[in-house]
């Protein structure tokens, strides 16, 4: 019985693990076609990075990574990006770091 309930739960979280990657490729979809539509809102642009964040931790959840390890991870990896002043993205790098740090 124990194998069987445990069969079920991994194909559970493989059908759940599989709908997280094809929303997240749905509102990789929807950014692009907002950001290409000139008329769309900015509080749609908005929603749409929160979904996108919000299924990245939930799919990062159901690999067994948590939130806190995450955004340990993301706080390392702007660091090292912080380092690089050349960067083409170094003030949002440095604005991001600042934020998460306050965070957490």
């Amino acid at each position: 019985m124990i194998e069987t309930d445990s069969k079920l739960f991994v194909t559970q979280n493989i059908k759940i693990i599989e709908m997280l990657k094809s929303q997240l490729l749905g509102h990789i979809a929807d950014l692009y076609a907002n950001m290409n539509d000139e008329g769309e809102s900015f509080e749609k642009r908005i929603e749409i990075f929160v979904n996108l964040i919000i299924i990245n931790y939930a799919l990062a959840a159901k690999l067994g990574i948590s939130p806190s390890v995450l955004d340990i991870n993301v706080i390392k990896k702007l660091k090292i990006g912080a380092l690089d002043n050349n960067n083409v993205i170094y003030g949002e790098v440095i604005e991001l770091l600042r934020h998460l740090k306050n965070r957490c």
